[in-house]
């Protein structure tokens, strides 16, 4: 499906993931491919923040004239990407998907490289809005934009939702997917709904930061 925090599997191919759904699954009947439920535990290889003992994000120096700004790190990603990240926030790996978590969890950052989607981004981001009232309790301010992300075709899905018990609230994901080198990427950002400016501000510095290194 789309980013997202927990939705259902997508159309296309493609996992869906709304921002919010991939992050704590609301419902039990998620497929393998929808996004996987955060874990309480450590795993293997992580610590108890959910950092990885080895294979850690690189702080690499960014591309000159992109230095992050205050409150932000640049991180490449073992995964095969790089973006920017604000300062305090800790990697998850959780495959296929990766997270980069606020303390407590209340902002979530997750990217999902996958194959190309036939259906491309804005089919796939048009289906995961129809099942968003099934796979997000609460479903509701859901649209799917056409748009573009450096040049290749994408679409944005934005939508609110009544999060899970763990969550104490509503709240908000902005998702992008779109098709590059043969693979579709989904970033997506997810909020508490009454601190969605933050949570927008976030997405837009991953976007714009965001970059391929494999």
């Amino acid at each position: 499906m789309a980013g997202g925090d927990e939705a259902g599997a997508g159309g296309g191919g493609r996992t869906t993931e709304a921002a919010d759904k991939k992050d704590l699954e609301p419902t039990a009947k998620k497929s393998p491919k929808g996004p996987a439920e955060p874990r309480e535990t450590p795993r293997p290889g992580t610590s108890a923040d959910g950092s990885q003992r080895t294979g850690k994000p690189a702080k690499t120096p960014p591309p000159k004239g992109a230095e992050p700004p205050a409150g932000y790190r640049a991180v490449t990603d073992p995964a095969g990407f790089a973006l920017t990240v604000p300062e305090g926030f800790t990697r998850s790996p959780e495959p296929p998907r990766v997270y980069y978590y606020s303390p407590g969890k209340r902002f979530r950052i997750g990217v999902h490289p996958q194959p190309k989607s036939p259906a491309g981004p804005l089919s796939t981001m048009r289906k995961a809005h129809a099942d968003g009232p099934s796979d997000y309790p609460g479903y509701r301010a859901g649209s799917v934009t056409r748009t573009t992300h450096n040049g290749h075709a994408a679409a944005l899905w934005t939508f609110t939702w009544n999060g899970t018990a763990k969550d104490g609230g509503p709240r908000v994901t902005y998702d992008l997917s779109w098709n590059e080198n043969g693979k579709m990427y989904d970033l997506w950002v997810s909020a508490p709904a009454a601190s969605g400016p933050e949570g927008k501000r976030y997405f837009d510095r991953a976007l714009r930061s965001f970059r391929r290194t494999s």
